[in-house]
């Protein structure tokens, strides 16, 4: 089994304490209009999210104000996407840094790429939880 290979899919990184203020300033004028988007707005999760697609194909997800933090004038803010996709987005990344209090690694996925049919593998979940087939691809 010298042939597996892994790798890290997405990762999501979270700033803490970022203002109301520099989301409606930066994030709703100035990001919204460049990617030609309006939020998405929840009432669970994270209040908004944005989807932002380079024309490159590099994507960003940005999640603001989860709807379980008190209400304030800061909230923390969830970047997730595909680490070599981080570069295409360092402005944003940047802003953020300079607004944030702290930055706090969240997740990430992890693929392994085993070269055999996955009918030869078992999968098994500690936890219970059940997995998803999605293109190929076992979550």
């Amino acid at each position: 089994m010298k042939q597996i290979s892994v790798s890290i899919d997405k990762i999501i990184i979270e700033y803490t304490k970022v203002s109301m203020d520099f989301w409606n300033g930066y994030f709703m004028k100035n990001i919204c209009d460049y990617y030609g988007i309006n939020p998405t707005i929840h009432e669970l999760g994270f209040k908004y999210q944005l989807h932002l697609v380079n024309p490159d194909g590099t994507y960003m997800h940005v999640s603001f104000r989860p709807t379980h933090e008190t209400k304030s004038k800061h909230y923390s803010l969830w970047v997730e996407t595909q680490p070599e996709y981080l570069g295409g987005f360092k402005n944003i990344l940047n802003a953020l840094d300079w607004q944030s209090n702290e930055i706090n690694f969240v997740s990430c996925d992890v693929a392994y790429d085993i070269p055999v049919s996955p009918s030869n593998v078992f999968i098994s979940s500690r936890t219970g939880r059940n997995m998803n087939w999605n293109s190929g691809t076992r979550y």
